[in-house]
């Protein structure tokens, strides 16, 4: 996600137009998807948006995503160790 929008910004500024680092910054938390809005207002009220550099900004998301991606591999793993129940029928005929 983030190689894609790097990509543009840089071909944007082979043609001339260049972007400050505080739009460069608002407009990525702007396209992040709605899972990571928790991400983008703790960063939005830590962080001064005008001093935040746009590879801080990126660095930041990249540890989030790690995280993230542990957390849900760590219940990847407790789903797999999760034990089967055998499921036990009986049988209403009765022999003598």
């Amino acid at each position: 996600m983030f190689d894609r929008f790097t990509h543009i910004i840089n071909g944007l500024k082979a043609i001339g137009k260049i972007y400050p680092n505080k739009e460069m910054v608002k407009k990525m938390l702007n396209s992040l998807p709605t899972s990571w809005e928790a991400k983008m207002m703790a960063i939005e009220e830590s962080k001064d948006l005008n001093s935040l550099s746009f590879d801080e900004l990126i660095g930041s998301l990249l540890i989030y995503e790690m995280r993230l991606n542990k957390g849900s591999e760590k219940e990847r793993i407790m789903k797999k160790n999760v034990g089967k129940v055998l499921k036990s029928t009986t049988n209403n005929d009765k022999c003598y």
